[in-house]
């Protein structure tokens, strides 16, 4: 007590003493005599290991040891490479007996083992073996297709992957963000631009749909037919006018210019192919291009037969593979835009039937014309 009196005239703390019977004393030197147990037999032990750790180590290294047996033919050249590695960790003689029996192991065990093989047997079952890795062969080509096919096939494929990741690039790069008196648009090479609601001079749309922005520097700006309508609005809210509207009370809606040259692409693709197929007497390559290629007749004659022609209260459809439909304004009664996979329609609906009578795609040439007239006959709200 007079130890804690002097500490506390000095420093100022509060002191707790807690005082315990007999039988608690007693108890508490039990416990605390079991922990000390515990901590001899398990930490003490383990803080040995630490400081020494060659011998927590031996089973792994004899598991590293034993496959060096298999490098050499001879018990005696295993036994000097095991005491030469052994003396690494081993620093006792019995350790490195130890690694040399270890290694001694396989070693006898692979001699005996090639003493007992019968030479020609070996080599059939190697043989068997090379035969049929051989014929396991990661090359995914026929047999059939060798030489310049396959350096022609390498190549196709090697361009039509960089193209792929080439065009994934610019769509991730591409963006277009509305804001209040600006539009910042980043195009497809990265070029970011800011154009203002006050540098715009005019707009107007092309027969394909999309939109041109002319600024006041005559510089001009394109975008998508699935955006313009978008920023058409917005413009529309800076009273930002077009450039002098042409009457379109006649127009003609036909797919666009990129639809037909992409069948025409698809068709010379399918035809080559199926000439690769012919060539190197592979008849799968050949049946199946032969089909693809009568199914690219088929789209390229209808890109570049179908049309809708609009005007003098009529809607004429029409098309190479289809009869000739004609369609009187008077019997549509209403019009909905209609989003499919990963593409736009709008369908006009019969009077009578309640059905759609017209399917028009919007990526077509004009067909934000459609939509204009629909708005204006009231057969869309």
């Amino acid at each position: 007590m007079s130890v804690f009196s002097q500490f506390l005239t000095e420093n100022e703390i509060e002191i707790i003493l807690v005082f315990f019977d007999k039988r608690s004393f007693q108890l508490s030197v039990q416990i605390v005599g079991d922990i000390d147990s515990y901590i001899d037999v398990n930490y003490v032990r383990e803080s040995h290991r630490k400081e020494y750790p060659v011998r927590s180590r031996s089973g792994a290294r004899r598991r590293e040891l034993s496959a060096a047996g298999w490098l050499y033919d001879s018990i005696e050249r295993t036994r000097e490479v095991a005491r030469a590695t052994a003396n690494v960790t081993h620093n006792h003689p019995e350790g490195i007996k130890g690694a040399e029996a270890f290694y001694g192991i396989l070693a006898v065990l692979i001699a005996e083992c090639k003493s007992r093989i019968d030479k020609g047997m070996m080599t059939d079952v190697l043989d068997e073996f090379d035969h049929v890795l051989g014929s396991k062969s990661v090359d995914t080509y026929p047999s059939n297709v060798s030489g310049d096919a396959k350096i022609y096939l390498n190549v196709g494929i090697v361009i039509f992957c960089l193209l792929w990741y080439i065009l994934s690039i610019m769509f991730d790069v591409w963006y277009i963000h509305l804001e209040p008196t600006q539009i910042i648009y980043r195009n497809y090479l990265g070029e970011k631009k800011v154009i203002k609601a006050s540098d715009i001079y005019y707009f107007e749309r092309n027969s394909n749909g999309s939109l041109i922005i002319v600024c006041s520097d005559e510089t001009k700006v394109s975008f998508e037919p699935e955006y313009a309508d978008s920023i058409m609005l917005w413009m529309s809210e800076q009273s930002i006018k077009t450039k002098n509207a042409r009457k379109k009370d006649r127009f003609i809606i036909r797919p666009a210019k990129y639809q037909r040259v992409l069948s025409v692409l698809c068709l010379v693709v399918f035809l080559a192919f199926l000439l690769l197929g012919i060539f190197t007497y592979n008849v799968v390559v050949s049946l199946i291009f032969g089909l693809l290629l009568i199914f690219g007749i088929w789209n390229c004659g209808y890109h570049y037969s179908k049309k809708y022609t609009i005007g003098n209260g009529y809607i004429e459809e029409s098309s190479i593979l289809k009869r000739k439909k004609l369609i009187a304004y008077v019997d549509i009664s209403e019009a909905e835009i209609k989003q499919g996979d990963n593409v736009t329609y709008i369908l006009l609906f019969d009077k009578r039937s309640k059905r759609p009578i017209i399917k028009i795609n919007m990526y077509y040439e004009n067909a934000f014309l459609i939509k204009e007239l629909a708005y204006k006959m009231n057969w869309l709200k």
